[in-house]
């Protein structure tokens, strides 16, 4: 645990108290404090203390390595061990110097070089440094000699102390460069317990409490080493009401289920019943982010175990939240559960509460619950958060304007008493009250009218109210059988995708008919209320209700600020205002969106849909050919046929998957093959691909590749376990590899059986699952990675111009654009490469700057 409870607090002052009485002897009471928390760093030294003047050095030193690794940050260990480890010379000066610095950081140093007593003081004492030097100065003499002894020290002790002075680094650095951020994740699971005690140190005030990058930077690498032990930590970071801790807290547990679901899946199980209600409701959260976490009611049961350990004043926000969670997880399986949460748990809350969420039941009961859509990956990187990049207050506060798709929660709940600012929303959504309805609630029960704005310059977010007035309207005004007519016409028989529920209701606000009214929501509004609208006010909302979704290409991103866009039906272009898209759209997009007049120019209302580059041309030509059968201007059909046009989006996607037929080099159909063999004599089976001509070993797998230089590789033979796998992307090539194996060791290995995974196969898991699927873990590092792909890259590039291309009819780029027409393809396939150049900088990786193929190609930007 990182925060201690009450109660541990409460155990260790009885047992200081029955020390001072001599009821306990100090060990027995230090070694009960561990027994309550085996982290207790200050028990570990004092026991560490006691058993040394014993003269036991060896769990002396156990102890003070044990209080070291619970509290990395501190210098007190440190110190005990450079005392405990003196016969140690190298090791002993190692801990010494990174006592010293990590005191150095210390706001109390000042104090404890006062006392005489502090092992500081005593170091300082004994430093032989220049004359003149103060106590202080004394140490940072110290630390800069046993620095310079590095270069001579032991090659075990320089591993043994290398994960301690990168936790230093990560504790005196503000923004950590690439390369402490590589060299620290590169440590993997070995180094996840001190990060751990480096947050640990900061709930716990041995950091100081304005020292929240410290926590920024830990929790993001813990979740890019994304190992499952770290989970029980964070948890308790992510219901943290700073967004600076919670921020990078739930971006790491997002991170560590996406890279290791069925550990965290069993965790959650084991953790659930013994969570406070924030770490419940955290939980229930990520569950409805992540739909590949199984829809267990079991699991959800679990989360409602306990809730009499919970603070009477919690238990009913607790309840609430994870009963409409458990609804949207499950579905309609959910209604018949959370009656028998009810029923199971009835007796711990109040007579009003339970037959308010009957009523919410019932309502459930009566609507048709969408899936649960997935949480859109965060655009961040590692890199980013640890160089300081992310301002986690605007993102909670653009998440809180926009929200999240996993927040598009149904709200049939009848509302309770008004909750405190910080208590969960009535809702359910597990938000605070602050940052859902308490605006909205204020604004229906404020009978006195805001004062009238002036029309001259406003502050930005002056149309915040008018927008939630808007929101609200459309939640009054709108029956279930007006709701689900929406859906039906939206998306017909198919599933809600993941940003299904925003452009549904940006969709219902600006565009879609109501029977009700005869008009858009928005233009209904205004005829209600125009005229007690600003003038600044009215001119927005008219802007917007005539606004329509059109399709852009994105032709410069400023990061942080907006976009340039052009629109592919007009051709007007124009800068965009708008942060979000800013940092995760690239040069040479495709987008669709919907562009308003707001507080300081153009900005985006809804969501913004991004479209493959290759299908962008395609998109267009559809649109076009059906506006003129429909015989309307461009600004009518957008307006009136966004789900027609939306459909075909999605089914010229789905065209292009079917048609696509994938090939290898050799013209063989891509087929994902795989031979599986039982090794009999691993030794003869090694010594025969070793020896042969064309199998290459790399770190532990064997490429076999044609024979010429640098040839194309046809496969790979992996040894694991007991098992050889042999593995191509053609059943043909397979068919080769498996004769090789027979003539090279047919007596080292038994076949078992081939597996295949093919095209129309590979097909449907790019359906269900969209998302590229995560390549082994590389062993080489950060730094070789980019340089190998640097060179592929610009090898491949540097050929480009003289490579024949099928699209360019056979011809090679320099041939084609000896032709007006040639060069417009050219043109338009540098597009898509730039594109893709662009997102692969955008993700990390290394891209290729295209403007140097069109000025050798002479075609500009």
């Amino acid at each position: 645990m990182l925060f201690v409870p009450d109660s541990v607090m409460e155990a260790r002052q009885k047992l200081l108290a029955d020390v001072d009485s001599g009821k306990l002897e100090s060990e027995q009471a230090f070694r009960q404090a561990l027994e309550l928390d085996p982290d207790d760093y200050v028990a570990l030294a004092a026991l560490g203390h006691i058993r040394q003047k014993a003269g036991d050095l060896a769990e002396a030193e156990e102890l003070y390595r044990r209080a070291m690794r619970a509290q990395p940050c501190s210098f007190l260990p440190y110190i005990d061990l450079s005392f405990v480890t003196a016969t140690q010379e190298a090791l002993a000066s190692g801990f010494a110097e990174l006592a010293i610095r990590k005191f150095l950081l210390d706001a109390k140093a000042g104090t404890e070089l006062a006392n005489e007593h502090s092992p500081v003081f005593l170091l300082a004492k004994k430093a032989k440094g220049p004359k003149g030097l103060n106590p202080r100065q004394k140490l940072e003499w110290l630390a800069d000699q046993f620095s310079q002894t590095r270069d001579t020290e032991p090659v075990a002790v320089t591993a043994e102390l290398h994960s301690l002075r990168l936790i230093h680094q990560l504790q005196e650095r503000e923004d950590l460069d690439t390369e402490l951020v590589d060299a620290l994740v590169q440590e993997g699971e070995s180094i996840v317990p001190l990060l751990i005690g480096v947050l640990r140190g900061w709930a716990q005030d041995v950091l100081d409490e304005d020292d929240t990058h410290i926590v920024e930077n830990t929790a993001a690498l813990l979740g890019e080493i994304g190992d499952a032990s770290a989970v029980p930590a964070l948890l308790e970071l992510a219901g943290m009401e700073d967004p600076n801790v919670s921020g990078p807290a739930g971006w790491a547990l997002s991170r560590i289920i996406d890279e290791n679901l069925d550990r965290v899946s069993k965790l959650f199980w084991e953790l659930a019943p013994e969570l406070d209600g924030q770490g419940k409701m955290t939980i229930a959260q990520k569950i409805l982010q992540h739909p590949k976490i199984p829809p267990s009611a079991e699991m959800l049961a679990r989360l409602f175990e306990n809730l009499d350990r919970l603070e009477e004043e919690d238990r009913e926000p607790v309840f609430q939240t994870l009963m409409s969670a458990a609804i949207m997880v499950l579905g309609r399986p959910g209604i018949d559960f959370a009656r028998s949460m009810l029923r199971r748990h009835g007796d711990l809350l109040s007579r009003n509460f339970r037959r308010e969420c009957d009523e919410m039941i019932e309502e459930f009961a009566g609507i048709s619950i969408p899936p649960r859509p997935p949480a859109e990956p965060s655009s961040w990187t590692v890199y980013d958060i640890c160089a300081g990049e992310v301002d986690w207050e605007s993102e909670e506060e653009e998440s809180e304007e926009f929200p999240d798709d996993d927040e598009f929660i149904p709200e049939p709940i009848r509302r309770q008493a008004r909750p405190g600012r910080n208590d969960p929303c009535w809702c359910g959504s597990g938000r605070k009250y602050k940052k859902c309805h308490l605006d909205s609630d204020e604004a229906a029960e404020d009978e006195i009218p805001e004062p009238p704005h002036s029309d001259q310059a406003q502050p930005e977010g002056e149309f915040d109210a008018v927008r939630r007035r808007v929101g609200q309207f459309m939640t009054d005004a709108t029956p279930k059988r007006e709701m689900n007519a929406a859906i039906a016409e939206m998306f017909g028989d198919a599933q809600m995708d993941e940003m299904g529920p925003l452009t549904l209701l940006d969709w219902m606000i600006h565009d879609r008919v109501f029977k009700a009214f005869g008009r858009p929501l928005i233009e209904e509004y205004l005829r209600r209320n125009g005229s007690s609208l600003t003038g600044r006010e009215r001119a927005f909302l008219e802007s917007s209700a005539e606004s329509y979704i059109d399709l852009y290409e994105v032709q410069d991103v400023k990061e942080g600020t907006g976009v340039e866009v052009k629109s592919l039906t007009s051709g007007e272009t124009m800068f965009v205002r708008d942060v979000s898209t800013s940092k995760v759209a690239v040069r040479c997009d495709g987008l669709f969106a919907r562009v308003v007049d707001a507080e300081d120019g153009a900005g985006l209302s809804g969501p913004a849909v991004r479209v493959p580059r290759m299908h962008l041309q395609t998109i267009r030509d559809r649109m076009e050919e059906d506006r003129r059968a429909a015989g309307l201007p461009w600004p009518k059909y957008l307006k009136r046929n966004w789900p027609r046009i939306r459909a075909r989006n999605d089914e010229i996607a789905d065209e292009w998957l079917d048609t696509l037929r994938l090939s290898n080099g050799d013209g063989e159909e891509l087929v994902e093959s795989k031979a599986y063999y039982q090794i009999v004599d691993r030794d003869a089976l090694l010594t025969a691909l070793r020896a042969a001509p064309k199998i290459h070993e790399n770190d532990g797998v064997f490429v076999w590749v044609t024979a010429e230089e640098k040839g194309t590789v046809l496969g790979d033979f992996r040894i694991e376990g007991e098992r050889l796998v042999l593995e191509c992307n053609s059943r043909e090539r397979l068919a080769r590899g498996k004769n090789m194996i027979a003539q090279l060791a047919c007596a080292a290995v038994t076949f078992e059986q081939d597996a295949f995974v093919t095209q129309a196969e590979m097909k449907r898991n790019i359906r269900e699952n969209p998302a590229p699927p995560k390549s082994r873990q590389s062993e080489i590092s950060a730094a070789d990675k980019r340089r190998i792909e640097r060179e592929f890259v610009e090898d491949y590039y540097a050929k480009w111009p003289d490579t024949k291309i099928p699209a360019l009819g056979g011809k090679t780029p320099r041939q084609a654009v000896k032709n007006a027409a040639g060069k417009r393809k050219v043109a338009e396939i540098l597009k898509e490469i730039e594109n893709g150049e662009a997102r692969k900088r955008k993700s990390g990786e290394y891209g290729y700057d295209v403007g140097r193929l069109r000025a050798e190609l002479g075609i500009k930007g």
